[in-house]
């Protein structure tokens, strides 16, 4: 809605209305003072031809007619003459009556008399002759005389009644007069507050457009207002320090002075599009392009562009912002990230293929090794076990060493079979039986009641961690036992199977709880001296089942020994 002259359209309405109420108020209190002189002049005009009508009628009375025609001529002005001053005398009363003015009763009834004595004797005096016509002009001339001395009290009557309503329209006129210079004052008073509080609320604005200016202008980006035929109305100083245009310069030039060549002259296509589309390719949209700058060189930004309407018009707002150091940070990463991975696949491929080279010549050693064990002098027993365990150690670190190295380089595929979990479980730990027998450790086996016959999952993976767990805990226990539990978890949602490997070794701490999870980290340095290892199977474990997306936790307390579980979904199988 438009503003006014005093700043609001209802306010002026209010006003105009006020002002029309006033002058119609006057007008129809000028009309009555107006009536009121109309009808002074309108009854002075009846009481003359009244007055005028009942001095013919005693002029023609006493002008006694010779012949009887004459007399007919006579009686029949009389009757017309009577037929006027009735006429004149009840207009009189009809305009009197119109304004709530009347009469005097009495004064009334002796006027109405008078008019008709004065007609009958009128009459008579016309017709008859000698002593009666004396008669008769006596009662004539009374009657004329009491009718002048009515018309002069009525004249009085109405003079009087005149004033009066004169003086009424007048008091009425004054009180009308007084109540609208006091609706003025109330009405000038609301103006005044309301010019006041615009004014107050204008400021306000104005410190709060400011205020808003002042964040604009300080923004690290650069903020651009543009009009719908894609001209610059405002920017802030950040627009400097990316394109090299002052502000003043950017006011009032086109957004195609700021695009690179493939986009100039493709703006109002752009607007109009979107108009009358509605599609938004450009608008609401953050994206990167590129800037010309005012050198002609092209800059890299990121740009969002918004909309608004203000006071019916639509106005389009972009933010842009120099990306050119975030791009080449960004290509330096990749750059290096390429090189990072080529330099990993070269470690890959080179601890691949050492492993291979050592695997040979180290499978020869230990063949013979084996041979010699049985068949070898009482002596070197002992030099020849020895030989062979190292040996074999020296696989299993280079296994996992493999094994590690095929985690990180992400070759590794999950195959998925049918087994039954309490035989799986059992094989399992018959593996461990003769080390377990030899430290005189106890391997408990402990199979929930109600776990499946049979799940789909990879038999080898679930294999190879739950080997190394049990691997682990005879290993770095000393004495008691080493037990492992099979439990099955069934929701609406999903199916798990969790693997529980818990021994009565030395325990963990709690701080090293996730430290045992990572590569080449063990508790204690004196671990690897007297059991030996790299510190990879747990790391190992960890990254395989992930794979499976499943978890592996630890609960565990110094000198109250460790559990290890193993849990991951599983498809039940029939």
């Amino acid at each position: 809605m438009k503003k006014g002259l005093l700043g609001s359209f209802w306010l002026e309405a209010v006003v105009l209305i006020f002002a029309a109420l006033v002058l119609l108020l006057i007008n129809e209190a000028y009309g009555n003072f107006a009536t009121i002189v109309q009808l002074n002049s309108e009854l002075s005009e009846y009481q003359h031809r009244l007055r005028a009508d009942v001095m013919s009628v005693h002029i023609l009375v006493h002008e006694k007619p010779e012949s009887e025609d004459l007399r007919q001529d006579w009686e029949t002005q009389l009757t017309g003459l009577f037929g006027r001053m009735n006429t004149n005398h009840h207009q009189m009363e009809e305009i009197l009556h119109s304004v709530g003015l009347s009469f005097d009763d009495e004064l009334h009834e002796s006027m109405d008399e008078n008019l008709e004595n004065l007609y009958e004797y009128g009459r008579l005096m016309i017709s008859v002759e000698g002593n009666k016509f004396l008669q008769t002009e006596h009662e004539f001339d009374g009657a004329y005389e009491s009718t002048m001395a009515l018309m002069a009290a009525h004249q009085q009557e109405v003079k009087q009644a005149i004033s009066i309503a004169r003086a009424e329209y007048r008091e009425q006129f004054e009180q009308l007069m007084i109540t609208v210079l006091l609706l003025f004052v109330v009405m000038l008073g609301l103006l005044g507050w309301y010019q006041y509080r615009t004014a107050r609320l204008h400021n306000r604005l104005q410190e709060q457009i400011r205020a808003s200016w002042a964040i604009t202008d300080n923004l690290v980006d650069g903020v651009i207002t543009l009009d719908a035929r894609g001209i610059i109305r405002a920017a802030n100083s950040a627009v400097t320090h990316v394109l090299g245009y002052t502000v003043d310069e950017l006011i009032g030039k086109s957004i195609e002075t700021l695009m690179p060549p493939e986009h100039v002259g493709k703006h109002d296509a752009y607007v109009e599009k979107f108009l009358t589309t509605g599609v938004r390719k450009v608008i609401g949209v953050g994206r990167q392009t590129r800037a010309r700058h005012k050198d002609g060189r092209l800059v890299s930004i990121y740009l969002g562009v918004s909309e608004y309407w203000l006071d019916g018009k639509h106005w389009f707002v972009g933010v842009l912002r120099d990306v050119t150091r975030e791009l080449e940070h960004e290509r330096d990463l990749l750059q290096a990230k390429e090189r990072a991975e080529a330099g990993n696949r070269a470690k890959s491929e080179f601890l691949t293929a050492i492993t291979h080279e050592v695997r040979t010549p180290l499978n020869g050693i230990i063949g013979p090794l084996s041979l010699l064990k049985s068949d070898c002098l009482e002596g070197q027993k002992e030099f020849v076990d020895l030989a062979y365990q190292s040996a074999n150690d020296l696989l299993k670190l280079l296994d996992s060493v493999l094994a590690f190295n095929r985690m990180d380089s992400e070759h590794v595929v999950l195959q998925s079979m049918d087994i039954d979990l309490a035989q799986f479980s059992k094989d399992i730990l018959r593996e461990f039986q003769i080390t377990a027998d030899k430290k005189q450790l106890a391997l408990h086996l402990e199979l929930q009641s109600s776990l499946p016959s049979a799940v789909r999952l990879d038999v080898l993976r679930v294999r190879e961690v739950v080997d190394h767990l049990l691997e682990n805990a005879v290993k770095f226990t000393e004495k008691g036992s080493v037990t492992l539990s099979v439990s099955y978890k069934n929701s609406p949602l999903s199916s798990s199977v969790v693997f529980a490997v818990c021994d009565t070794g030395e325990g963990i701490a709690q701080e090293n709880h996730e430290l045992i999870f990572q590569a080449f980290k063990q508790v204690d340095g004196s671990i690897t001296r007297r059991h030996g290892g790299l510190g990879l199977g747990l790391a190992i474990c960890r990254r395989l089942t992930h794979l499976m997306n499943g978890s592996l936790t630890v609960q565990s307390e110094p000198g109250k020994g460790s559990c290890f579980y193993f849990e991951l979904p599983v498809e039940l199988v029939g």
